[in-house]
């Protein structure tokens, strides 16, 4: 679909939501964030904000954990 129609929004959401399930912090994020920048104002955009922010702290208390 993003091959498609990069500009469609929902791939990148649900891409995001994969990677973040298998771990992929950093890729989900990415999608996430592109996402949003196709759909700022969707109406899951709050809870996009949202899932973004809980795997930005997931990563932060992955790396501290390490210490």
């Amino acid at each position: 679909a993003i091959k498609r129609d990069p500009a469609y929004a929902e791939p990148y959401r649900e891409l995001g939501l994969l990677n973040e399930a298998k771990e992929k912090y950093t890729e989900a994020i990415g999608n996430l964030e592109k996402y949003l920048e196709l759909n700022p104002q969707g109406k899951d955009a709050r809870y996009v904000r949202s899932k973004i922010a809980k795997i930005k702290d997931t990563i932060v208390k992955k790396e501290t954990s390490k210490k």
